[in-house]
């Protein structure tokens, strides 16, 4: 053993060099244009309603229907958590956005933009929180468990959701 670090070939193939130079010219840019200031009122959002939010809801749902002992448990919690408790937790995130985020233009309001908006966001998290929340209910003990794979699960979703709360209104959509 020689105490040198040897890199696997794919990390080091002439292939990959584009990829690395793409990483070394654009991981500074993506730094040096990063927005401190959204990204702590989106912290601050996530920290002051998400959490408490939907542990309080599975709470609630843990006492009214009871451990998920079966498939179709936890698929009934699963819906009733995306009709009772998604829709007023993406309008309120909606509402933030505009408000504090990236305002809309001038005449609109921020309910203007959970109006808007509201419709796509809640289609796309059917495609999704269902089935995370019916893995959740029916595998997962209430608790830190489920508080854990719940916020792996929303990395990728919350981006989406910024992405999408943070657009600006087009002029086709002027009221």
């Amino acid at each position: 053993m020689t105490g040198k670090l040897k890199l696997p070939p794919s990390l080091t193939e002439k292939s990959n060099k584009p990829l690395l130079e793409s990483l070394k010219v654009e991981l500074p840019t993506a730094i040096s244009t990063w927005d401190h200031e959204r990204t702590l009122k989106m912290t601050a959002f996530g920290f002051t309603v998400n959490g408490w939010y939907f542990y309080a809801g599975f709470h609630v749902l843990d006492r009214l229907i009871g451990p998920s002992k079966s498939f179709k448990l936890a698929a009934t919690k699963a819906v009733m958590s995306q009709l009772f408790f998604s829709p007023p937790y993406l309008s309120a995130f909606l509402y933030y956005s505009a408000a504090y985020i990236n305002p809309p233009k001038p005449g609109f309001t921020p309910m203007d933009s959970v109006i808007e908006k509201f419709p796509q966001l809640y289609a796309s998290a059917w495609a999704i929180w269902p089935a995370v929340n019916l893995i959740t209910f029916r595998y997962l003990p209430p608790g830190l468990a489920r508080v854990a794979f719940l916020n792996v699960m929303g990395i990728g979703w919350n981006a989406y959701m910024a992405k999408l709360g943070t657009q600006t209104f087009d002029d086709e959509y002027a009221l």
